[in-house]
């Protein structure tokens, strides 16, 4: 009523509902870093599981991720020779060379139709 009387109607509700307003946003951040203790809470909890009489399972991680990152980077540049490797022997055949699709869909022998310097093409027949 001291507000009413004091700011008028109008401004009195609209200084409630910014207080109100207010209230439940400090509510709200009281709640999330309540949150946030529990859960630095559990994280060190699982940081002192992680460490036995066994080893780290931390290092055990980070040994396992650079062993990943090292495979994953041998495995690109297999592929990469690989794709070298083929564009050496394709470029090699001529029109009439009679080669062996060993994979693949069209598996088989197969007919060079073009030479290098042209779009080499073949086709293939099923033995």
């Amino acid at each position: 009523m001291n507000l009413v009387a004091r700011f008028g109607r109008d401004e009195a509700g609209e200084l409630l509902q910014s207080s109100f307003a207010q209230f439940q946003a400090d509510a709200g951040v009281v709640g999330l870093t309540s949150q946030l203790r529990k859960n630095e809470a559990a994280l060190d909890g699982y940081r002192e599981s992680m460490t036995c009489h066994l080893g780290d399972f931390g290092e055990y991680s980070r040994i396992r991720q650079r062993i990943t990152a090292t495979e994953k980077s041998n495995s690109r540049r297999r592929a990469a020779t690989r794709r070298s490797a083929i564009a050496g022997s394709l470029e090699k055949l001529h029109r009439g060379d009679v080669i062996h699709l060993s994979s693949g869909r069209r598996r088989g022998m197969a007919v060079v139709l073009a030479g290098s310097g042209e779009s080499v093409a073949a086709r293939s027949q099923p033995c």
